[in-house]
Order: structure tokens, then sequence, then C-alpha cells
């Protein structure tokens, strides 16, 4: 008699199939299951990006432009700031990296054990989201956000659309900011 799903964009997506009612219970985190970090602050500032990098659905060339025109431009010294890239070592990231001569500056570090991760988070400035890159799943948000919100740690998002899941969450919980391209 009716349906369930996690975001407004789904619902929608789904009362236009099925013209049945829908009703949204959004995915979340316990927060009180979190530790406290008791990691040492950087010596610089840090970008921490946790999990897999999926090819053609994400887009870690945004925010890695992003960083290369502030460098250029002398907003950002590239001594003082760090993109930690914790998960699978992907051979494409690295050839973005080393296209925009940021080997120094952008680590792919590989894969650490769930709890380092996560120390690696709350050892952030920020934490950085990849959204997924199809205007047609808007309402997606992968359970690595909301481990990202119960790190206590903001949040730059980018790629996708304006509009997003992501988007709307960040805004009312004024958690981060979210960038939808590199001119963002």
């Amino acid at each position: 008699s009716a349906l369930t799903t996690v975001s407004e964009d789904y619902a929608r997506t789904l009362h236009d199939l099925h013209s049945q009612p829908v009703h949204v219970i959004p995915n979340g985190y316990q927060g009180e299951l979190v530790s406290e970090s008791h990691s040492k602050p950087n010596e610089k500032f840090t970008l921490t990006y946790t999990g897999m990098i999926y090819v053609e659905k994400q887009a870690p060339e945004k925010p890695i432009k992003a960083l290369k025109h502030l460098i250029d431009t002398g907003v950002i010294d590239r001594q003082d700031v760090t993109i930690r890239f914790y998960g699978r070592k992907d051979r494409w990231t690295q050839v973005l990296i080393e296209e925009f001569g940021l080997s120094d500056v952008v680590i792919q570090y590989g894969q650490i054990p769930r709890q380092e991760a996560r120390l690696r988070q709350q050892d952030s400035e920020l934490l950085l989201f990849l959204n997924w890159e199809d205007s047609k799943n808007k309402g997606f948000s992968s359970l690595k956000f909301y481990e990202y919100l119960s790190a206590g740690r903001p949040i730059l998002a980018t790629g996708g659309e304006s509009g997003s899941e992501v988007e709307n969450i960040l805004r009312e919980t004024q958690t981060g900011i979210y960038a939808s391209s590199d001119r963002d």
C-alpha cells in the first residue's frame, strides 16, 4: 500500500513510476557510537578522502584542479596543504595527480583498516566527499557521507548537480559546503 525510500528525489521517481504513496526515511548514523578523536593536529591544512573512487561515477579531478589553481594563483602555498586519499590506489587518479604536478601535495596512501580511516577523518581540517556524477541520481547519498557526518569534521562535497541530496543535507545541517564544479 506504500513505498519507502531514502530521499525526496527517489520518492518523486518512485511515485511517478508506481502512482503509490511514497514515504521518505532518510539514511543516518549513530553519533553516540563515534569516539572522540585523540589525534594530534596536522602540520598542514589537510583534506582527507577515505574509501574507493569509482571510475566514471566520481570526479577526483575537480578538487585536484581547484587546488592547482589556488596554488598557481598564490592563494595557497603548496607547503601548507595536502589532500590525502585512503583507499585502493588507482592508476587513473595517480595520472591526474601527476598531470597537475601535485605529487608532493596530493597523495594516495592505499587501503588502511576502518578504525585507522576514522582517525584520519577526525584529524583532518576538511573531509572530501566526491558526489556521484549522475544527473539521474540526485537522491543518492552514500553511507560514506553519513560516516563523514559522524566524524564531526567539516565536509567539502564536490561533483554531481546542484539540488542533490548531499547538498541539501549539508545546507540543512550546516556541516560543510557543496561545490558541484571546480569553479565553485
